[in-house]
């Protein structure tokens, strides 16, 4: 027979929780919101509430801005009843951050790529790639959004990941 739990005891998932250290209304449906684990973001709510019929209600910007944050820090809520994970809404907001150039250098070398292997796994030149590297406005989204899926889902780094050799390919000679 199993032994029941009792309310003192510890269960340790392995998983650290992302929490909500302090949160401050920025605008209509924008929040600045510092984590626990250092990072900070600011989150705009609208595309989830313009596209979720269960946020709709916070279109009324004097009710979204009744957001408290709740079970020491898991998520927040609103009068109304609505909740959204801490977790949900660190995602969200970096999401909504640009990728500039040191971003894409350092997600080049975190994954250890060659200019060419980075061109070949999304799909670009080697020279589209050089130009991002030094690039002064954002890079295009759908490149943070490659990049971001190839760092965190391993399947798909390795699907259009190939080894390259250094330096430029050799000519072919004449037959």
């Amino acid at each position: 027979m199993m032994d029941e739990l009792r309310d003192d005891d510890i269960i340790d998932s392995g998983v650290e929780l992302i929490e909500i250290d302090t949160l401050k209304v920025i605008g209509p449906q924008n929040f600045r919101i510092r984590f626990k684990d250092g990072v900070t973001v600011d989150t705009d709510l609208s595309g989830l509430i313009h596209k979720s019929r269960f946020f709709k209600p916070l279109e009324d910007a004097e009710l979204c801005a009744q957001v408290e944050v709740i079970f020491e820090g898991s998520g927040v809520a609103w009068p109304n009843g609505l909740d959204y994970s801490a977790e949900s809404l660190q995602r969200l907001g970096l999401f909504q951050q640009e990728m500039m150039a040191k971003d894409f250098k350092s997600w080049i070398n975190r994954l250890g790529l060659s200019n060419n292997e980075a061109a070949d796994a999304l799909g670009l030149t080697a020279r589209t790639v050089i130009s991002y590297k030094s690039r002064k406005k954002p890079l295009p989204f759908a490149i943070k959004l490659a990049c971001e899926t190839m760092e965190h889902d391993h399947t798909m780094r390795y699907a259009r990941i190939r080894p390259r050799k250094p330096g430029r390919p050799r000519k072919q000679k004449a037959a």
